[in-house]
């Protein structure tokens, strides 16, 4: 199972802008309580989400990259489930909407399809 922070958009400036956007306050969130009571969050999350896309650990780009990142994710992992965060800090309800429906209109059927296809091979038998 690989579960992060998830932020397709249209274009990969609008998402990068709304991923550093929402990330800042998700990351503010997070560490509120540890400040109060004067220590610090024990995760080691960098301030800005960059390093965390950069090391494949988030994503902020477009659909068809997308796409192709989970696609790499899974081949690499073995993962059979795959959640995405796509309502995180400051993201509005239809930032969020928009996500949804592009990874529901252009990345799961992809998945569909090579899922169905898989399906459709012939099993090797054993003895």
């Amino acid at each position: 199972m690989l579960v992060d922070h998830r932020a397709p958009a249209e274009t990969e400036s609008v998402a990068i802008g709304r991923a550093e956007r929402a990330y800042r306050l998700w990351l503010k969130h997070m560490e509120l309580l540890w400040v109060r009571n004067g220590m610090k969050l024990p995760l080691g999350l960098p301030s800005e989400i960059g390093p965390l896309v950069n090391a494949g650990a988030a994503f902020a780009g477009t659909a068809g990259n997308f796409k192709t990142f989970i696609e790499n994710q899974v081949e690499a992992t073995g993962a059979n489930y795959f959640v995405c965060d796509v309502a995180f800090g400051d993201l509005t309800p239809e930032e969020s909407m928009r996500t949804i429906e592009l990874i529901a209109c252009e990345v799961m059927p992809f998945f569909s399809e090579k899922t169905s296809a898989a399906k459709a091979l012939p099993k090797a038998h054993s003895n």
